[in-house]
Formats: structure tokens, C-alpha cells, sequence
């Protein structure tokens, strides 16, 4: 029983149980709960459905025990039979079925059984794919609203990427507070950051909409790669990978637009974040590489983090040499910038070196020295500098993990993800908390420090 429960996934209970309190307080019934959960988490109705009552499999069968039995025609639930309806594996015969019903105080179309043939159903509800807050993800009401006017923002971005004027000094206004943004952005949580640049973005294009003249055109369109490439990382950086992609794809549009062979090699470089973090790692490289065949050898930041960021996904790749190799490279490219060491987005600075070493000699197996650029990283962050300590404190819990001190490692997770901040707690960090699950050994997940670990994930930010 216990290994059907550990079935149940700790992304479906956490989003389930944000659902259940936004039913509550919006007066929904059982019934629209459970297709909020059944479309956020694609499970199937039968397992929405419990989910919305906030059942386990043995709530669900010990519920289904209460029901009084059908004279001549004995129905029995076992929590692996369950199971196996809830995936689809198996369909319960129609006595069971109706039984199920009466457990559910529902019918068996609602269940994922059948089809309902009547004209209306007033109990359907439009929901959206996001869900409550949990793990960091945008909140329902106003999460909904916001990816609805970014999808509106990025439509209008790609519309007025063509050739009145308007004036160069007008544009210098965007220029300077784009400056702001860029220092504002490494420390600011992605929600309240992603308010701004929106809000912001949509101003541009509104003035890029219609005819200008090619140098207006090509500013216009740098000020909207850039914009986007950060709508785009905090999207990322939520967990929020579909919006997040066609947002670094509307980056590109702008960037290749501007024919400046920086911005989209800093475009592309920035890009490779979103499938490293997201588990497509040869995508990451081929952006990487991509990035620094534009730089074509010039020292710059983009060209350091697109081989710092070829060099970490090599490493996760298994492909030792070649990683080593590029990480060589950027530290080599990164002793030849001239620019100031201040934390910026899009600057390349000693942190975010650091940063990138700690992960590329994490998954190289180099615990030594991946244990050395941590501890040396760590010394560089204040605890209120965002994500990026909170990357490395992850980083040191997976080198715990590799070098057989597993309590070690799962406690520093747990610590780390309890001690962090209200709005940081995001799908990007949750996501490297799977990876150190990832590399745990299959019969230690069951053991209570992995136990705890995966229930400070289902609480939710801030818990």
C-alpha cells in the first residue's frame, strides 16, 4: 500500500490542496474542483475527483467500505485497484462504477466514465491551467490575469517588429529605465518583477506600433529583446516553462530583428537557461554554442555565460572532456571583460561564474572542487540576493548526496527550502530539489529525511 501511495506525486497533492482552498473561498462545488485539478495536473477525473474531497487511496477505499452493500451483488475496493482506474490501466465493472458514484455523491460521466447528453451543465466552470499558488508558481486570480496579459503583451511585440517617427531621445527614456531594471532584477522576486516589465513592454509596443525609420526600428526592437528576455526568465524562473518559451522566442524575433550580433547572441545564451533547468540539455548546448559562433571570439558577457552555460549542460550530459573544455573557456573569456563587476542582469560577473562552476563541477563528479567554488561563492550572496545562493546551497546538497552522505544532503535541501523567502520559492528552485531526489538511491527515498524533504515541497511558499 505504501508503494501505490508514494505513487501519488507530491506535484498533484500540493496543486490539489492549493485548489481545494481556492474552491472554499470561491464557493465551488466537488465537482469544479475536481476539473481545476484534473486540467492543472493532467490526472484523470476518477483521481481529481478524490483529490478534491482531499482523499488518499485509503481515505478513499475506507469511504467506499461505509457504503452499504447491493443485495446478490458484492463490491469490494482494494487502494491497487484504485489505483489502476485512476491511470487508466483498468475500468471498474458498472456495479463498482456505481458504486463509486455513491462515494462521490457524483455520476459516472463526472468520473471520466461515459458521456452526459444533456443540453447544459451548469456546474462546468471555466478554470485556468494555472494553478493556486504552490511552489511558487504565479497565484489563481491574479497569476491568471498576469499570463493573460503577457501572452496580450508578447502578441503585440511580435506584431510590431517591422519598420510615425518617433524621436532617438524618446528612446533613450526606455534605454535609461531598462538600465534600472537590469539592477533591480537580481535581487527582485519574479512576480512583482514581472509586473514592471510588462507593464513597461506594453508601453514599447505601443510606441513601436506602425512605420520608423531603420535606426528607430532597430532600437525599438533591441529595447523589445531585451524586455522580453527578462518577462521571459521570470517566467522560467516561476516554473511557467510554455509562457516562458514563446516569450524567449519572441526575444529572438526582436533580437534578429536589431541585426546587433550581441543582443542575439546574449538572447540565445540567456534562452539556454529554460531547457537546462527543464531537462533538454542538448538544446541548451545547441543554444550555447550558437550564442558564441554570433560573438565570434569577442570578450564579452554573453560570450562568457553562453560557454559557461554549454560547459554545465556537457557536465550533466556525461560529457567530461568537453565540458572541461568549456568551462575553461568562459574563465578564460571571463579574465578578458572590461566591464564593471556589478550585478546586473546580463552581466556577467564573478558570482555568476561562480554559480556556473559550482553546477558544471557538481555534475562533473568533482566534489572537491565544486565543494571549494561553493564555499568561495557563498561569501559573495547575501541571503536576500534571490535565487542564485539558494542554486548553489542545492548544488552543495547534490555533492552531499554523490559522496554518500544522504541525510546530509537532504537536510540541507529541507533547510534551505524552509529558510527561504516568501516570493523566491519558485518552480525553478522546486525543479533542482527533484534533481537532488533524482540522484538519490531508489531504496534510500523512502527513508525520513527524503520524507521530509518532499514534504516541505508540498508546502506551500513561505510555509
Amino acid at each position: 500500500m505504501a508503494e501505490v501511495a508514494d505513487m501519488e506525486g507530491a506535484h498533484s497533492r500540493a496543486h490539489a490542496r492549493a485548489w481545494r482552498a481556492h474552491a472554499a473561498a470561491h464557493g465551488w462545488n466537488p465537482w469544479q474542483c475536481a476539473q481545476a485539478i484534473a486540467e492543472c495536473c493532467g490526472v484523470s477525473l476518477l483521481k481529481a475527483t478524490r483529490l478534491a474531497y482531499g482523499w488518499r487511496l485509503a481515505d478513499a477505499v475506507a469511504a467506499s467500505d461505509r457504503i452499504e452493500q447491493v443485495p446478490g451483488e458484492p463490491v469490494a475496493i482494494t487502494v491497487k485497484q484504485l489505483s489502476r482506474w485512476e491511470s487508466g490501466d483498468e475500468r471498474p465493472r458498472p456495479a463498482t462504477l456505481d458504486w463509486l458514484c455513491q462515494v462521490y455523491a457524483t455520476r459516472p460521466d463526472r468520473l471520466g466514465f461515459g458521456v452526459d447528453y444533456s443540453p447544459s451543465d451548469h456546474g462546468t466552470v471555466a478554470v485556468s491551467t494555472a494553478p493556486p499558488a504552490v511552489g511558487g508558481r504565479l497565484p489563481t486570480a491574479a497569476g491568471g490575469q498576469l499570463l493573460v496579459l503577457a501572452d496580450k503583451v508578447r502578441t503585440a511585440a511580435d506584431q510590431n517588429l517591422t519598420p510615425s517617427t518617433v524621436s532617438h531621445e524618446r528612446i533613450d527614456l526606455y534605454t535609461d529605465t531598462f538600465a534600472w531594471r537590469r539592477r533591480e532584477y537580481c535581487a527582485t522576486a519574479p512576480v512583482p518583477m514581472l509586473n514592471v516589465l510588462l507593464a513597461e513592454c506594453d508601453e514599447i509596443q505601443n510606441l513601436a506600433a506602425g512605420h520608423h525609420p531603420a535606426s528607430i526600428a532597430r532600437r525599438l526592437s533591441e529595447l523589445t529583446a531585451n524586455y522580453a528576455t527578462l518577462i521571459a526568465d521570470a517566467l522560467m524562473k516561476l516554473g511557467e516553462q510554455r509562457s516562458a518559451h514563446a516569450w524567449y522566442a519572441t526575444a529572438t524575433i526582436a533580437a534578429d530583428d536589431s541585426g546587433e550580433p550581441l543582443i542575439r547572441a546574449q538572447v540565445r545564451a540567456q534562452t539556454a537557461m529554460l531547457p537546462y533547468y527543464y531537462g533538454h540539455l542538448a538544446e541548451a548546448v545547441r543554444l550555447a554554442r550558437e550564442a558564441q559562433m554570433l560573438i565570434r571570439g569577442r570578450a564579452c558577457s554573453a560570450a562568457a555565460l553562453a560557454a559557461a552555460a554549454e560547459a554545465r549542460a556537457l557536465a550533466r550530459l556525461g560529457q567530461a572532456a568537453e565540458s572541461e573544455t568549456a568551462m575553461r573557456r568562459s574563465q578564460e573569456v571571463f579574465d578578458q571583460l572590461s566591464e564593471p563587476d556589478e550585478e546586473m542582469a546580463f552581466r556577467f560577473t564573478e558570482r555568476r561564474l561562480l554559480l556556473y562552476l559550482s553546477g558544471t563541477l557538481t555534475y562533473l563528479g568533482a566534489t572537491r572542487r565544486a565543494a571549494d567554488v561553493q564555499a568561495t561563492a557563498l561569501t559573495r550572496y547575501r541571503d536576500d540576493d534571490g535565487i542564485d545562493p539558494v542554486l548553489i546551497r542545492l548544488d552543495q546538497a547534490i555533492c552531499l548526496a554523490s559522496n554518500g552522505n544522504l541525510d546530509d544532503g537532504c537536510e540541507l535541501a529541507t533547510a534551505t527550502l524552509n529558510s527561504m523567502g516568501l516570493l523566491h520559492r519558485t518552480g525553478i528552485v522546486l525543479a533542482r530539489t527533484a534533481d537532488l531526489i533524482a540522484v538519490l538511491p531508489e531504496n534510500y527515498r523512502r527513508s525520513r529525511p527524503v520524507r521530509s524533504l518532499k514534504e516541505t515541497l508540498e508546502l506551500p511558499p513561505g510555509s
